[in-house]
This record gives C-alpha cells, structure tokens and sequence, in this order.
C-alpha cells in the first residue's frame, strides 16, 4: 500500500514540476517566481484548499491535484501573485476568513480582468471587487456582515498563537490544527452565505504566518519583493524578446510603483517614534472588544501631536480618511493630541481611544479657517506643550509659512502633503504626497 501511495506520490509531483517548467516558458514572469520556491505535497489543506503558500513554498493538495491538472499553471500563478502581493503579511491584524476570501477576489480579479487569464474552477470572483486593493475589499465585507457575526470571527493572530502554543510533534497539536481549520471553514462558509456566493466556492490563499515582523524589517521584506519583481520581469522580457503583453506590464508597473499607503506610512512613522522607548509590539487594535485576547503593547505611553491645517483647502474626504489612519494609533499606549492650525493655533484637543476624531475635531471648531497656516507658531506652540511630545504628524496641503532648518525639533516630523507641487517645501522631517482618491 505504501509503495502505491509512494508511486501516486511520484506522479502528482511531476505533474506539478512538468507544469511549473511549462509555465516557465507559457508565463515566464510568473514561472521566474516560482522556481523560487519549493513545490510541498500534503494529503490536504486548510480549507480543503487545492493550492496554497506560505510566501515562499507552494503546496498542493494530492487530493484535489487531479481535480487542477489542466489548471496547475493558473494555480501557480495564483499563488505566486499572493506572495507578490504580501498578502500574508497584509493580513496581520484581521479578521482571517474574511482577509482570506478579499484577497482571494483580489487574484482572481487581476488574473481575469488585467492579466486576461481564464478563471479557476469554484473561484471567487466579483466584478464590483475589480481594480480595488484588498484592504477596501475586506473593508467593503467586514461593513456589510452582521455585528454578531463578525464578533465570534478569528483573528489571524488567535490562530497563529493557537497554532504556535503547541508543538508540531506533541500528540494533540494535529487535533488542535483541525480543530482550528474547521472552525475557519465554517466561518468562511458564513461569510460567502451572507454574501450570496455559490457554497462549493473554493479559496486558495496564503497561510498564516505565526512570525511578526516590525515596520522597518517589513519595509525590507517589501523591497526584497520589489527587487525580485523586477529580476523575473527582466528575466521575461528576455525570454519574450524584449516584450511582455501589455497588461502584464501594466501589473509589474502597479507592483515595483505602488500608490503610498496612508496606513502603513503612519504605522512606520509611530513605530520610529516608539523604538527605544521601551520594549512594546506596535499592533493596531480592533476597536470591536470581542471574547479574544490580544497581546499588549508593553512600554511607556508615546505623545504624538497632529497637527491639521484648517484653512479650507483640504477636501473633507481626504480629511476623514487621514484621521481615520490616525485615530487607529490611540489606545496603542499611544497619546494623540489634535491641534487646528490656520494663520492661528487654536486650542489642542485630547483624544481618547474611542473618540471619532474627526467628529471631535468639527465640534470644536470651524475646517474653514483662513488667512493661510503659519507652522513656525505650530511648532513654539508645541515647544511649551506641558508634557513631552514624542512626535507631529501634520496634514497640510503644504501652502503655509515654515520655520528656519535651524529651528529643527528634536523629535520625528512626519508631513501628509496633499498639494503634490509642495512636497518639498518642508525644511526639515519625513514628507509625502496623498493623492485625493
């Protein structure tokens, strides 16, 4: 019996490699990508997933390759586009079995909309998700489910730290696994229920990755991808000779020149303004208290000022979506201290962990000031602050005054320019452009 199950063995894992060197030469870009990682046969997968990765490795299912053979091309690139996307490491924080259903509609949207690819049996496709990141998509899902629902969903980290109490080789860790990759089923099962998609629909994503990476070691991780993103590009463009269809150059554009991140600039900002204070993990909390504990932020309290320019050329939408960013910081051990700035600084506005910041800043005062913004008062201003301030963030379309270089504060300075023309006008601090959509 072993020796027949070694021989099926043999021939699913060259099915899979004879795929792999097709897709090569049929998809090189793609193909570039996954020579770089390990082909892993299991008897199955969370989810009864017929393909999946853990950003690195790819591995199959035996019992659902046969199901794929003619497919195995569109499964690697399934999966290759996850790990392009860091899509593991994107799901940090989230609800898991909806972060694992929006990025499962964010490949298949790209595979048939940009890339003009045909879609894989059972995929989850949406027409209304196309063209959109999976952060909005997941958004757009979480907004639409009931409360009650979403209150018993898992974390991504519930499961990681389940899954990483125990260990592999203990007796119980296989019934806790199963334990968990049921209940995930079941609740992705709700989910595509509420959302009114056909039940056999099958997901094929990226694993939950129990490692945890700071904001600076996560910018290199980043990098890294967009270093091997442009080596498989060159290595298809050289197999094409000298050409890729233009709506994969298109992607590899999208991918090595990605729009700025409002989230992940001001994650990386508060981590620069934490590091050395104290040990702590600078994770966003959910603002939903559910029966699941999370892990804390050890360490002293961080001030961080925000400064808003009010003097009315700042669309409301762009404003809302910043402070929404921001007000993700408070409770973090983290003190956010609003301060309306025009041609005046007004009074500074303290903000609690369950305050809507921007509700807390219009109810205190007018969004249409005038007379231009003055930073140079700002910044005397926050100098007689009765407690430290360990950092400023200013939302600014960046026409204002400045003060001198010199004047330089011994804390971070982070400016969200909406004004692309006056991104360099800063003297001093970290700066970058928000477009308006």
């Amino acid at each position: 019996m072993e020796s027949k199950n070694n021989i099926l063995e043999d021939k699913l894992l060259m099915l899979l490699i004879k795929a792999r060197a097709s897709l090569l030469k049929n998809y090189p870009f793609f193909g570039y990508w996954a020579l770089q990682g390990e082909i892993i046969l299991q008897d199955s997968l969370p989810l009864h997933a017929p393909a999946a990765t853990d950003g690195k490795n790819y591995f199959f299912s035996k019992k659902r390759i046969i199901e794929y053979k003619d497919e195995l091309e569109l499964l690697f690139i399934h999966e290759v586009l996850h790990n392009q996307l860091a899509h593991i490491e994107r799901g940090k924080n989230k609800i898991w079995s909806i972060w694992i259903l929006a990025v499962d509609f964010v490949i298949n949207s790209i595979m048939v909309d940009e890339l003009k690819l045909p879609l894989l049996k059972y995929a989850l496709y949406d027409k209304e998700f196309s063209g959109l990141s999976a952060e909005t998509i997941y958004e757009m899902i979480l907004k639409d489910l009931p409360e009650e629902l979403v209150n018993g969903l898992m974390l991504e980290e519930y499961i990681t730290n389940i899954l990483g109490e125990k260990v592999p080789d203990s007796k119980d860790y296989q019934k806790i696994v199963d334990e968990i990759w049921d209940r995930a089923e079941s609740e992705i099962r709700e989910v595509l229920d509420q959302m009114g998609f056909f039940k056999h629909s099958s997901v094929c994503g990226s694993l939950p990755d129990k490692s945890t990476l700071n904001p600076e070691l996560k910018r290199q991780m980043q990098e890294a991808i967009k270093e091997m993103i442009i080596k498989a590009a060159i290595f298809a463009k050289n197999q094409s000779h000298g050409t890729v269809p233009l709506g994969l150059e298109r992607f590899i554009e999208k991918l090595v020149k990605p729009k700025l991140n409002l989230r992940e600039i001001i994650d990386l900002f508060a981590y620069t303004v934490g590091k050395g204070m104290d040990d702590y993990s600078f994770s966003r909390r959910r603002k939903r208290e559910t029966d699941l504990l999370l892990p804390g932020v050890v360490g002293m309290t961080r001030h961080i000022v925000v400064g808003i320019d009010t003097s009315g050329s700042i669309d409301d939408g762009t404003l809302r979506r910043f402070l929404s960013e921001v007000s993700n910081l408070s409770g973090s051990n983290t003190k956010i201290t609003l301060v309306p700035v025009d041609a005046d600084v007004y009074d500074a506005i303290e903000i609690s962990e369950y305050d809507d910041l921007y509700e807390k800043l219009t109810e205190t005062h007018s969004l249409k000031g005038g007379g231009g913004t003055d930073f140079s008062s700002f910044f005397d201003y926050i100098a007689n602050f009765p407690e430290p301030v360990n950092g400023v963030i200013f939302f600014t379309d960046g026409e204002a005054d400045y003060p001198d270089k010199s004047q330089e504060p011994n804390y971070p300075v982070l400016w969200i320019i909406t004004e692309e023309r006056n991104l360099n006008s800063p003297p001093f601090g970290e700066r970058y452009y928000l477009s308006p959509d």
